[in-house]
């Protein structure tokens, strides 16, 4: 089921009315899976760009989850399997004899 409403905030300054209009807010229920995983709504999704592969941003204000798309000034992001990242780690470690000599050196830096 989705809601949509506007939200709108009135002010009386003097002899003033002020009005302000704030984005529509869409809502929609969703159910959470084993591991956190939800769908978000299709609609939802094409309204804000975000396509299969994307990075988002998650973060909690209060008591609220908020997920927003990547933001295209930043660069491109990647990621990566935990297999790919632990044999980048196995192809990183220095040989023994160098690094005693890299422990050596650096024990003797203030």
């Amino acid at each position: 089921m989705t809601y949509d409403r506007s939200q709108s905030t009135i002010w009386k300054v003097g002899n003033s009315i002020l009005c302000m209009q704030t984005q529509q807010i869409q809502t929609e229920w969703v159910n959470i899976l084993s591991k956190g995983i939800i769908t978000i709504p299709k609609k939802m999704r094409d309204k804000v760009g975000m396509k299969e592969g994307d990075v988002s941003k998650i973060r909690v204000v209060g008591k609220a989850i908020i997920i927003e798309p990547k933001d295209t000034s930043y660069s491109e992001v990647r990621n990566f399997s935990s297999d790919q990242l632990q044999q980048w780690i196995r192809e990183d470690i220095l040989p023994s004899q160098v690094a005693n000599e890299v422990e050596a050196y650096w024990k003797d830096q203030p």
